[in-house]
């Protein structure tokens, strides 16, 4: 599935969010991930191997990719993942992939916090329904 930088680039992104989406239960991270892949031309099928929906089609670079952000996701101890990951990336590749999924994992703590629906921004909580009836 791996083709050129940036196809490759946009893959693991995908990967790294989706991974991570899947793992914390993020429909607003999911629906602002799945749009962005498909406009860097990743399959349905590739993102959905990316949670976890089909996982046996995945190269070992792909997997490597995905083992990594679920072991930074669930803060297990990742030198296993991160060897197998440095075996099919460059360098800098495994400490990207760390990097993401830190930064998709606070991404999605915050919008769990300001309970973010996919493309419609905040959702209504009771403490602002509270606020509009003591202004009428």
């Amino acid at each position: 599935m791996l083709v050129t930088n940036g196809a490759k680039q946009a893959l693991f992104n995908t990967f790294t969010a989706l991974a991570t989406r899947q793992a914390l239960g993020n429909e607003y991270e999911r629906a602002q991930y799945l749009d962005a892949a498909r406009a860097h031309g990743v399959s349905e099928a590739c993102t959905g191997a990316a949670e976890g929906r089909a996982v046996a089609g995945l190269t070992a670079a792909e997997e490597a990719v995905r083992r990594l952000t679920l072991a930074m996701v669930f803060a297990s101890p990742p030198t296993p993942a991160l060897a197998a990951a440095g075996a099919h990336l460059d360098a800098r590749g495994p400490v990207a992939i760390v990097h993401l999924a830190a930064r998709f994992v606070a991404t999605s703590r915050i919008s769990h916090a300001l309970s973010l629906r996919p493309m419609t921004g905040p959702s209504r909580a009771a403490h602002d329904e509270a606020r509009e009836t003591a202004a009428e």
